[in-house]
């Protein structure tokens, strides 16, 4: 019985060992089937990209001097233009990408889009956003931002295209003089006086340079004044000064 156990043992574990080995032998089969696969997908790549021929390289415009240096695995622009490029300019006109499409997958896929270049994430971030961030070329993304970006995104119309759009009358401008009633003459003088004295104040304590912004305050109050004595009172300053008071 001993020995008929042992040869049963024996017989279990080649059994095991053989189903280890098919397991194995499976494995390296399909490792070996990808890696066909991928040598079949480079070649047809590699043929596709030597039937298209040699790449053209595309002249930028006479009156730029930008130069674009291109690597397999990067593009970079360097000596940026002295002007923002022109917004007639295409996206390929102002960049030269390299073909490959396995170094740049994510900016291949744009090159061909119907929507401006100004749409794209990677141009706002190397023409606006970096720019602005780093300070050295913040003058020309503000330039670009200004004349290429903005004037697709804004109308703007001066006053004689309005005039010739909407047959505006002319314009006239009458000076009138009126007096203060009683009521507000009385509310004036208050506040001129109350005003007057907080100035003399920064005066005597030598805090005038560091109260302009107080002072420039207290003068809207008094042209506030003149318009209408509730502009004053009913003011955001005077109700949050009273609601201060009132919780005192």
């Amino acid at each position: 019985k001993g020995e008929e156990e042992e040869e049963e043992e024996a017989k279990g574990r080649g059994k095991r060992s053989g189903v280890k080995a098919e397991e194995k032998r499976a494995v390296v089969k399909k490792e070996e089937e990808s890696v066909d696969i991928n040598k079949v997908e480079t070649s047809k790549r590699s043929a596709k990209i030597d039937e298209k021929g040699p790449r053209k390289k595309i002249k930028a415009e006479p009156n730029s001097s930008t130069s674009t240096t291109t690597s397999s695995s990067s593009t970079t622009l360097t000596n940026p233009p002295s002007t923002p490029p022109n917004p007639q300019t295409t996206w390929e006109q102002f960049l030269e990408l390299d073909e490959d499409e396995e170094s740049q997958p994510r900016r291949m896929g744009c090159i061909n889009c119907c929507h401006p270049a100004s749409n794209h994430y990677s141009w706002w971030n190397r023409h606006i956003a970096n720019p602005l961030r780093e300070g050295e070329m913040a003058p020309l993304a503000m330039a670009t931002l200004r004349r290429v970006v903005l004037p697709r995104l804004l109308l703007r119309r001066t006053k004689v295209q309005c005039a010739e759009d909407l047959a505006l009358p002319p314009r006239t401008v009458r000076l009138r003089k009126d007096r203060f009633s009683i009521a507000e003459l009385d509310f004036y003088e208050a506040l001129y006086t109350r005003s007057q004295a907080q100035f003399g104040s920064f005066v005597e304590s030598g805090t005038l340079l560091n109260n302009y912004a107080h002072i420039f305050d207290l003068l809207v109050r008094l042209r506030q004044a003149v318009c209408h004595p509730y502009l004053v009172v009913h003011s955001a300053t005077a109700t949050a000064a009273r609601r201060q008071e009132d919780r005192e």
